[in-house]
């Protein structure tokens, strides 16, 4: 049986509908520039990953890379606390320019919000997307005051499969 072209983008749109990829990714803008990061995969263990808290708590973390490789530079973190399925207050949201901890750039007090959310348990694992959107501040270190002048942007998409951490 031979498909023409329509036939064929319409098996495949098909197909995708009913089963869906949901790839790890993490992409957007960071003060204006369009990037993309990598969601790392090593021997069972994924840098998108949660741990449980008692009974229906999770945390979770969705942390990506500047480049297909372990490294602190350009790497951002989205961190979210939930409860029975319910996002319990806002993301934490932190991007490392450089090659140490400091400085960096987090969210604070609601600066950063998740839009868009959807979370849903597979099994062992969750399924997770939204977008957050908002301003990170400068941080030199611990201890020392977040520099509310220096900011950078933020408007991402996620898309990722955690599993729990081990």
């Amino acid at each position: 049986m031979k498909l023409d072209a329509p036939s064929l983008f319409a098996l495949t749109t098909l197909c995708c509908l009913v089963f869906p990829i949901h790839a790890n990714t993490l992409e957007g803008e960071l003060d204006g520039e369009t990037r993309q990061w990598h969601i790392l995969e090593r021997g069972g263990n994924s840098t998108a990953y949660y741990s449980s808290f008692g009974a229906g708590m999770q945390t979770m973390t969705i942390q990506g890379h500047a480049e297909n490789r372990y490294a602190m530079q350009g790497t951002l973190s989205i961190n979210l606390t939930v409860m029975n399925g319910n996002l319990l207050g806002d993301p934490e949201v932190s991007y490392f320019p450089e090659s140490r901890m400091f400085p960096s750039y987090s969210s604070e007090d609601g600066s950063a919000s998740l839009h868009n959310f959807s979370l849903q348990q597979q099994g062992d694992n969750f399924h997770v997307s939204g977008e957050v959107r908002g301003d990170l501040f400068r941080m030199e270190g611990i201890g020392q005051d977040t520099n509310y002048d220096d900011t950078v942007s933020i408007n991402v998409r996620f898309d990722a499969e955690l599993r729990e951490e081990k």
